[in-house]
């Protein structure tokens, strides 16, 4: 019998679900080293180890491209936030563990390198700065919604909970603007698990007077 031959077209390599992801991560490193403006098609889909032409028939455009990185990035952080605390885990160990990751999201390198782009595109991209502060609207509304709900417990002593959250994380996002405009040297880990601790600190002593 002979040999039935492979209709002409897109080889059957990946399924269309894993070619956007592979997109979408290939995406978020090139973004990351060359910038938003620098960063070519052709280049993304060569990493990609797929044609333009295949590159078009997922992503109609760059700038569609990086509100998929931007979404798959937030929905990553959501569900790191949403995380439900682990049985052994105290309220105030629940409470160290989300300061210190909305401080990472906040303050780490390839946070600060992702903001610093975006400011740089706003003007000529208005649409993506627009996604971008929608990401972190949903963020920090997820932070704060997770602050409240451990300060009803018992063992958080704090009064008014809705704006010892908002001052909470006002703290961090306070100096990660500060560390753009003044175009400091980008933390470390343990720069980033210092500041947090301090936070956290500062929040259990300070809503008391809330």
């Amino acid at each position: 019998m002979a040999e039935q031959r492979r209709a002409p077209g897109r080889p059957p390599t990946h399924k269309d679900g894993e070619i956007r992801k592979l997109l979408i991560s290939v995406a978020a490193e090139e973004f990351l080293a060359s910038g938003y403006e620098q960063t070519r098609v052709k280049t993304l889909a060569e990493k990609a180890g797929i044609s333009t032409r295949t590159f078009y028939k997922f992503i109609p455009n760059k700038a569609e491209l990086f509100r998929m990185v931007a979404e798959d990035w937030l929905q990553k952080e959501l569900q790191t936030l949403e995380r439900r605390p682990q049985p052994e885990d105290t309220n105030k160990q629940e409470l160290a563990r989300l300061v210190l990751l909305y401080t990472r999201l906040l303050l780490s390198p390839t946070a600060k390198r992702t903001a610093v782009i975006i400011m740089r595109e706003m003007e000529r991209f208005p649409e993506i700065l627009e996604n971008y502060q929608t990401a972190v609207e949903r963020l920090a509304h997820a932070f704060d919604t997770r602050i409240v709900h451990l300060c009803s417990k018992s063992d958080i002593d704090c009064p008014n909970p809705t704006e010892a959250a908002v001052m909470l994380r006002t703290m961090i996002s306070g100096l990660q603007r500060q560390s753009m405009m003044r175009w400091q040297e980008d933390m470390t880990e343990q720069d980033i698990i210092r500041w947090a601790d301090h936070c956290t600190r500062f929040f259990l002593e300070g809503c008391k007077g809330l």
